[in-house]
């Protein structure tokens, strides 16, 4: 059982970004979270609670209820966004979530924490229109990245992420259990025809 840092909440952050196999996954876990969670062991005074589904959820565990419940025991989001994000109905639906979070608190500041990989050019509107941290030119997912000059700026960028991520953690509410939620769209299947209704030739 996770330690609750305040009542209710059991998370600082919650990771939300596209977990299938690929660039994105091998940057976020090479060289993002660790330096994410790094640079945040000095700006909060107590060591960092990141929500990663993939270090928090078990094998049999209902993974749909366990985004759900963690999400609403997060103080905060960050969210990794490229366009595979908001190509997930889960990615997209965690995002809205927190955005609505904010609204229904009438904070002035949002809980959401948005970091660009690649470029946004082709965001939804509404993503477009909000201040990105840009890490486009930092988004080489090898290990071999570390060894190079740029790999300090990178860190450099880092530093000032946690600062300000550790000031949204800071303006977060007070936790709530009726936080509202806002579920993934269902997925459009094809319609399959009732073969009764098709012209199938007869031999």
């Amino acid at each position: 059982m996770s330690r609750k840092l305040a009542a209710g909440y059991t998370w600082d952050a919650f990771l939300s970004y596209t977990s299938g196999p690929g660039m994105v996954l091998d940057w976020v876990d090479n060289h993002f979270l660790p330096s994410l969670t790094g640079w945040l062991e000095h700006e909060l005074p107590h060591p960092p609670r990141i929500f990663v589904d993939r270090q928090a959820i078990k094998t049999g565990d209902y993974w749909r209820q366990v985004l759900l419940t963690e999400l609403n025991r997060s103080k905060c989001m960050v969210a990794v966004w490229c366009l595979p994000y908001f190509r997930s109905p889960w990615c997209v639906a965690e995002w809205r979530t927190m955005m609505q979070r904010a609204r229904s608190c009438q904070l002035r500041g949002e809980l959401v924490y948005p970091v660009s990989f690649a470029d946004g050019e082709y965001f939804p509107r509404a993503a477009r229109g909000l201040q990105v941290a840009k890490l486009n030119e930092w988004n080489f997912p090898q290990p071999a990245f570390q060894n190079t000059p740029a790999y300090l700026k990178f860190q450099v960028e880092m530093q000032r992420i946690a600062r300000e991520v550790a000031a949204m953690i800071a303006r977060a509410p007070g936790w709530s259990a009726d936080f509202p939620v806002i579920l993934p769209r269902p997925s459009r299947l094809p319609k399959i025809p009732d073969p009764r209704s098709m012209n199938v030739p007869r031999f």
